[in-house]
């Protein structure tokens, strides 16, 4: 039987993740901003730091509240923003909303639908990232700007009028539309519904937790940020996969053109290899680029079979992470396998230079000798 579910208590999360260096020095950064009130490293709660362990905890920073056009109509709601930054180079915006108590849940749809990729959101990320840095200054090792930005959307609920249990909550129609921000009134189809349900996650009775690719629903009666916390986790193993597929794509097509710009000059180059430079290149592009996705990986560890650690990988494979692991790895592969094949060039070359200097050694000894013996 459906019925309205009306939060008590909740905000709406929006999250807007970039990519502003190779790494940031936290424990640099840190002292950076000892003086800062507002700066301070992630901790979960004691069950979740038994799940999850951080090579370094990422830091959070408080960037104030500011009004912004963001209800239905153009009005302006008052929302709390905040970054967090990751050592291996990403920062997640967030940006906080209250929920009104008394809202059906029924009626966010049209907000979280405006919500999800909201450009005006994703303008003030960069813009705040852009001021991050220059707070952030050397602590950015090799800074950069990628114009895409990762978007995610946590629905966080603490309180649902009646209490009623995540089994109850989790039969309503109107949570996968809340997370697809489907306005029809059809309802959504099984299929849709079970795809979903596979990545529903509780540990008591009434806390849920429903993730999808670009939005999650969060019951947390306790009001701990553990969950959402994690969601956010994952979401930065994504973008920091997603830039470095596409640097990899850009790298490629360099290191292509660096081989045919070698190839052209290897027919005037008879004493040296047109490949030397080309392969020193590429050799360093693949470390930079294997330590990178490296540190991506490393920055949190599962050790346990714990709640969050299930909902942490719930989220790595609802967000395809593993998909891009795997992409990039290829990419990575095939950079190894131009360097190889271009080294095995250099030392063919090297081994025909060798061979010929033997021969014009042994010509000009045998040289010597008929001329020594024409002399006599």
């Amino acid at each position: 039987m459906s019925v309205d579910l009306i939060v008590r208590r909740g905000r709406i999360l929006c999250f807007r993740l970039l990519d502003i260096g190779d790494e940031v020095l936290l424990d640099a950064a840190e002292r950076t901003m000892a003086r800062a009130e507002d700066a301070k490293r992630l901790k979960l709660s004691r069950a979740a730091s038994m799940a999850l362990v951080f090579k370094s905890p990422p830091l959070d920073v408080s960037l104030g509240t500011r009004a912004l056009p963001l209800l239905p109509g153009g009005g302006a709601a008052e929302v709390a923003v905040s970054a967090r930054v990751f050592d291996h180079g990403n920062v997640s915006l967030r940006f906080e909303l209250p929920i009104a108590p008394g809202t059906p849940l029924v009626d966010l749809v049209p907000l979280c639908d405006e919500l999800y990729e909201s450009e005006l959101l994703s303008e003030e990320s960069r813009r705040d990232a852009v001021a991050l840095v220059a707070r952030l200054g050397t602590n950015v090792v090799r800074p950069h700007t990628w114009s895409d930005v990762e978007t995610y959307t946590v629905i966080f609920v603490e309180e649902l009028d009646g209490h009623p249990t995540a089994k109850e909550v989790l039969a309503q129609d109107v949570l996968p539309k809340l997370l697809l921000g489907e306005r029809s009134p059809r309802p959504i189809s099984e299929g849709v519904r079970g795809e979903m349900h596979r990545h529903a996650y509780s540990y008591l009775d009434d806390d849920l937790v429903l993730i999808d690719w670009d939005s999650a629903f969060v019951l947390e009666p306790s009001g701990s940020r553990d969950v959402p916390d994690v969601l956010e986790l994952g979401c930065g193993q994504l973008q920091g996969m997603r830039y470095y597929d596409q640097l990899m794509d850009t790298e490629l097509g360099h290191i292509y053109d660096d081989v045919e710009r070698a190839n052209r000059a290897g027919t005037i180059q008879l004493l040296w290899s047109p490949y030397d430079r080309v392969a020193r290149a590429v050799h360093e592009r693949w470390l930079d680029m294997t330590e990178v996705t490296e540190r991506i990986e490393a920055s949190i560890k599962i050790v346990g079979d714990f709640y969050l650690a299930r909902v942490y990988r719930g989220a790595l494979e609802r967000f395809r992470v593993p998909e891009w692991q795997r992409a990039v790895y290829r990419k990575q592969q095939l950079v190894a396998q131009v360097y190889a094949l271009l080294k095995g060039q250099i030392d063919t070359r090297r081994a025909m230079l060798l061979e010929l200097t033997i021969v014009l050694l042994i010509a000009l000894d045998i040289v010597i000798v008929l001329a020594t013996k024409g002399a006599h």
